[in-house]
């Protein structure tokens, strides 16, 4: 798969959101997406989703426009958002059930994943009953029911406990060895640089930073490094 941005911006109202970005990604790919906050990072991930489109330039997966891309099928998309896009009067298991069937998936896929998330235990809970990271772990398993080509995760490490945390990078190393994009929107700046192949660092919606991750031990040393210093690329 490969993700194209040429020129992107986007614009609520008199508020520029994002100005100019231009990136390519190619599968497969771990991608950490660094700023602080109103720096454009959700509004980046809402446009891959096309939950929103570019208001200027282009946005291509495999060479066709993205929103066609997705709405056709041709690319399959998983996101995890910051509310984690679940009903909170039914039950965990339920909410998976619920969107497997949407999608057309197996349900024995929703078992794998509550099991690989450690949420077994919690599958007949309802979601507002939860604490947040069980919430967050939830929502996770969302996202990968349908096995994403492009998984979008905004702040995944957010209310995670050790094990949940822990839980996660196991995950996302199983899931860097698959040919898939994955995009990782985080303030977790103690990650390892490692556990990442490629970085995007956003500064008041302009890129600051694009470039693979040699050098850098955590993510901390990554953003103090290129956050404020004007447009840094590595091949």
């Amino acid at each position: 798969m490969r993700i194209e941005a040429q020129d992107i911006e986007k614009r609520f109202g008199q508020t520029l959101a994002l100005r100019r970005l231009s990136f390519t990604l190619r599968s497969p790919a771990v991608c950490v997406l660094l700023g602080a906050n109103g720096a454009g990072k959700s509004t980046l991930l809402s446009l891959l989703a096309s939950l929103l489109r570019v208001d200027r330039g282009a946005l291509r997966f495999d060479g066709i426009d993205s929103t066609v891309a997705l709405r056709s099928g041709r690319i399959r998309v998983g996101m995890l958002a910051h509310d984690g896009m679940l009903y909170g009067e039914l039950g965990a298991r339920e909410n998976l059930v619920f969107f497997a069937r949407l999608l057309g998936v197996d349900l024995q896929r929703v078992d794998e994943l509550l099991e690989t998330l450690g949420i077994v235990d919690y599958s007949e809970r309802r979601v507002r009953e939860l604490s947040r990271g069980i919430v967050q772990r939830l929502g996770l398993a969302r996202a990968l029911l349908n096995e994403p080509e492009l998984l979008l995760l905004d702040e995944p490490f957010s209310g995670l406990d050790a094990e949940g945390s822990a839980r996660l990078r196991e995950l996302l190393r199983s899931l860097r060895a698959s040919n898939r994009v994955i995009v990782i929107s985080t303030h977790a700046l103690q990650e390892k640089a490692a556990d990442f192949d490629r970085a995007l660092v956003l500064d008041k919606g302009r890129l600051c930073f694009d470039g693979e991750l040699q050098g850098f031990d955590s993510l901390a040393e990554l953003y103090a490094e290129t956050a404020t210093f004007g447009s840094r690329r590595r091949p």
